[in-house]
């Protein structure tokens, strides 16, 4: 099944951009097999997203980081003046927290994963009080 994945994220990056395609299959850009399986359940924005950056070589070899800042840009562009500097900062601490989670991901995941629903349970209250 895996390889199935493989094979399915290479021919969606494939119909984004032959040329990015091409590149991995040639082995000119390194991309992992973690990140083509998680590229094999992205949206087409986010695999066009990373097909260009293949193609124009600023692919830095972490599809979900790079696709994630695609789709915040996207996000960003599109609210209210009021909430981009929330968005900001929401964006700023996910990108802080998941480095800190790698980190700690050698014994202190648990500890890591409560913090975080707590983060999350803050911010759908927040939400549903919108």
């Amino acid at each position: 099944m895996r390889n199935a994945s493989l094979a399915e994220a290479i021919n969606n990056i494939g119909e984004a951009s032959p040329e990015a395609k091409r590149k991995i299959l040639h082995g000119e850009v390194r991309i992992s097999k973690n990140s083509l399986e998680a590229l094999s359940r992205a949206s087409k924005e986010e695999i066009e997203a990373v097909a260009a950056e293949i193609e124009e070589g600023t692919y830095e070899g972490s599809a979900l980081r790079n696709s994630s800042k695609v789709k915040a840009d996207m996000v960003s562009e599109s609210i209210l003046p009021e909430i981009r500097q929330l968005n900001a900062i929401i964006s700023d601490f996910a990108s802080s927290f998941n480095s800190m989670f790698r980190q700690l991901s050698s014994g202190g995941s648990a500890e890591v994963k409560t913090v975080l629903r707590s983060y999350i349970d803050r911010l759908e209250d927040l939400y549903k009080n919108m």
